[in-house]
């Protein structure tokens, strides 16, 4: 049924009935949401006038079988049918109508429960979980720490060893055994910088990031303490932000972490844009780095181009 030209006017709950004011100025209308609570039944209908023509349309109801009784009136007329909840979201022909009154005009609609099912389907209700917040509590407040992460830098931070341990395999084999820092309560991590290492158990405790700009340093860190899923979370962002000035940087950082999904994407980068990526300063890092890496890409693109072929796109992360 055609929805066009038409004004949805206004709905005004009088009673068990509803008055639909319509503004009309087409060949239909189309009423707003109309919700009902009836023998503890709520209900959502829609009416619609075309050429003359009334319809209505249950759109949901919280009981699986039920009838009911609706009826359309004005002044002039009423016509009234009967719909199951079966038959939802789609429109009934309840009767024309003699005639259309000078608008705006106003319209009742009655509904009553003819039969209805006693088993109610109530709206399920899910607690809204408040773990990550809590944690990210537990991380801040010191009261229940047992050990001292020691950054670069000398930043320290207080943390658990039970959610460090349940969290990163690294950490368990490490306070699992005779390790000077389980005995100290204690870890000095001297190649990570505290930013990153804030970061990084905002991660362990959260699941979440605060600082895109750090998934380089974060990738690093992930993979250290083997946190898999952290490590991913910065393959996908630095995937995403590539560009000619941290592509080069990217690349080392897969080849010296044997990443290849990611070395494939930023070669397939920088064989687009070779000669942008040239001018950069991380190109040039990446030169006095890992020289024979600059000639092996070199080599690919030169490669690609004589083929007349790119490397394969980039692969979509999942």
């Amino acid at each position: 049924m055609a929805a066009e030209n038409f004004e949805r006017g206004t709905i005004k709950n009088v009673g068990n009935c509803y008055l639909w004011r319509l503004e009309i100025r087409g060949f239909s209308a189309e009423s707003p949401l109309i919700k009902t609570f009836i023998e503890g039944i709520i209900s959502t209908w829609k009416l619609y006038l075309e050429r003359k023509k009334f319809y209505v349309k249950l759109i949901s109801a919280n009981i699986s079988d039920s009838q009911f009784t609706v009826s359309i009136s004005t002044n002039d007329f009423s016509i009234s049918g009967e719909i199951s909840t079966k038959e939802s979201n789609k429109y009934h022909y309840l009767g024309d109508t003699p005639f259309l009154r000078a608008l705006p005009m106003e319209v009742m609609f009655e509904i009553s429960v003819k039969y209805k099912d006693e088993k109610v389907i109530f709206e399920e209700v899910l607690p809204i979980s408040k773990i990550k917040k809590d944690l990210a509590k537990l991380l801040t407040d010191e009261k229940f720490s047992d050990v001292t992460l020691v950054g670069r830098g000398g930043m320290q931070f207080r943390a658990h060893k039970n959610i460090l341990s349940a969290r990163s395999e690294v950490f368990a084999a490490m306070f699992d055994n005779e390790f000077l820092e389980n005995k100290a309560n204690s870890v000095s991590i001297d190649d990570i910088d505290g930013e990153v290492l804030q970061e990084m158990l905002n991660y362990i405790y959260t699941e979440e990031i605060v600082s895109k700009e750090l998934a380089a340093d974060l990738y690093v860190a992930a993979d250290k303490y083997a946190l898999v899923d952290l490590q991913s979370l910065c393959e996908s962002i630095l995937t995403q932000t590539m560009d000619i000035y941290s592509v080069a940087d990217i690349l080392l950082l897969a080849e010296r972490t044997s990443n290849e999904r990611l070395k494939r994407n930023a070669l397939q980068f920088i064989s687009k844009n070779i000669v942008a990526v040239m001018e950069t300063a991380s190109w040039k890092r990446l030169q006095a780095l890992d020289h024979n890496l600059c000639i092996d890409v070199l080599s690919k693109t030169i490669k690609a181009i004589c083929n007349d072929e790119q490397i394969s796109d980039i692969e979509c992360f999942e």
